[in-house]
């Protein structure tokens, strides 16, 4: 009797856990599934001109979520395109455009597998300062945990909040566009191919930019490879890491890599060149020893042909004497 009522409640427990397993993720996806599109909006404002945005949210669950449309100033953090978003109360960035924007509304519901589109008006001001301003619109889940103040630029995370980046130009002329390439590493020699190389580029001037790249390595001989790199958004007194290779396995030789590009309204040329040599030593190694080793076998082969040919000649002047002798001997018998 007890070990069945043991073998009763280890089933219970087992149960309870399989239950767990599978009823927790899906309330947990159910609590965070709403996305934003489009992920970010980029475009030029007229100073002083207010103009209209539309977002759109879904609800991709099978429950109704309500929440907050909220505006917050954010800045890129680090090299990957990490938004932080500024909390009301906290001192705004540099280039802040939170004040510019009101939604339509402030607060919706969204029906299961639904959306809902939010209307934004922007009004620049009259007197602007900055060539670049940015803002994030967010659906915030009311029901949800809190959720950080950081989110992925450009990409539609799935969370307690989430939302569209709001990119803006305000000006055309007159700004500061400067790239700068730096940190580049590249290995001073390899064996094989394609060749590693990280880089960073550092947007040092004061509105974003979206650099058109080409890689292209070139060998002594001519031999040729070009990539063009994904275009990627760099925003002011950021910079982006970019990981790339080029070429193919079998190389030869000092490679000389060239990254140029162009970026910003006025096509502004970005250029880096470095070299990095090649050389397949161990293949070469083999090949050398693959040579010296015949070159040994035809000597030995070419000498002994060489000794032999000495050892007839020798054996045939050993019998031409022996003849020469035996005709000396004939004669005098003759005589």
């Amino acid at each position: 009797m007890w070990q069945h009522r043991v073998s009763k409640s280890i089933f219970a427990l087992v149960l309870l856990i399989a239950m767990v397993l599978v009823l927790v993720p899906k309330a947990y996806a159910q609590e965070f599934g709403i996305t934003a599109f489009p992920a970010t909006v980029s475009m030029n404002l007229k100073p002083g001109t207010p103009t209209r945005i539309l977002i759109q949210f879904k609800n991709r669950t099978d429950t109704f979520i309500s929440g907050r449309i909220r505006i917050f100033d954010y800045l890129v953090i680090d090299k990957d395109g990490t938004a932080q978003l500024y909390e009301p109360g906290q001192a705004k960035p540099k280039y802040a455009a939170a004040s510019w924007v009101k939604p339509e509304v402030e607060r919706v519901t969204l029906a299961p597998q639904d959306y809902i589109a939010v209307n934004l008006t922007v009004s620049p001001p009259a007197e602007l300062t900055s060539c670049g301003a940015y803002a994030a619109v967010v659906f915030e889940d009311e029901s949800a945990a809190p959720a950080t103040a950081t989110g992925r630029a450009g990409a539609s995370a799935i969370s307690a909040r989430v939302g569209s980046l709001l990119i803006f130009r305000t000006k055309q002329e007159g700004c500061v566009e400067e790239l700068r390439i730096v940190n580049m590493v590249t290995p001073s020699f390899l064996e094989y191919g394609p060749i590693p190389l990280s880089f960073d580029i550092l947007n040092a001037g004061e509105v974003h930019v979206l650099p058109e790249l080409t890689l292209t390595s070139t060998g002594w001989l001519g031999a040729r490879s070009e990539k063009k790199l994904a275009t990627r958004r760099i925003f002011p007194e950021s910079a982006k890491s970019y990981s790339e290779t080029i070429g193919k396995k079998w190389l030869f030789g000092p490679q000389t890599l060239s990254l140029t590009g162009s970026y910003g309204i006025a096509k502004l040329p970005i250029a880096y060149t470095t070299t990095v040599w090649v050389l397949p030593w161990r293949l070469l190694l083999g090949a050398l020893l693959l040579v010296l080793i015949l070159m040994l076998l035809l000597k030995r082969y070419t000498g002994t042909i060489q000794e032999r040919e000495e050892e007839l000649q020798e054996e045939l002047s050993e019998e031409r004497k022996e003849i020469d002798e035996l005709k000396k001997k004939l004669s005098r018998k003759e005589e």
